[in-house]
């Protein structure tokens, strides 16, 4: 095996492994996403970027955090794309006021 092939498979294990501990502790991943869907997006963007070595030397928690990242935009669109336009505009204005 080649050392890319190798960063290869422990991304992926990682991933897999982070995205199914993520999909264990939060319900709304649970309610909104697929794990296997959730895991070939994260590994297609390592891929077209060609992240593999980078990924590879971090740590669980940091590959954790970031699935968690991708996760929760993931989960967000699920979510506003079953909200009608008002309550989307009301809840977005809300998110904007809150940060100022």
């Amino acid at each position: 095996m080649t050392i890319a092939t190798d960063n290869r498979q422990q991304v992926s294990q990682k991933v897999a492994s982070a995205v199914s501990t993520l999909m264990d502790e939060r319900e709304i991943y649970r309610e909104d996403l697929q794990d296997r869907d959730i895991v070939a997006l994260i590994m297609g963007a390592i891929a077209q970027e060609s992240l593999f070595a980078q990924f590879a030397t971090l740590t669980d928690e940091e590959i954790k955090e970031h699935c968690d990242w991708v996760m929760a935009l993931e989960s967000w669109g699920s979510i506003s794309k079953q909200m009608p336009a008002d309550e989307l505009d009301d809840l977005i204005a809300a998110i904007e006021d809150r940060e100022n």
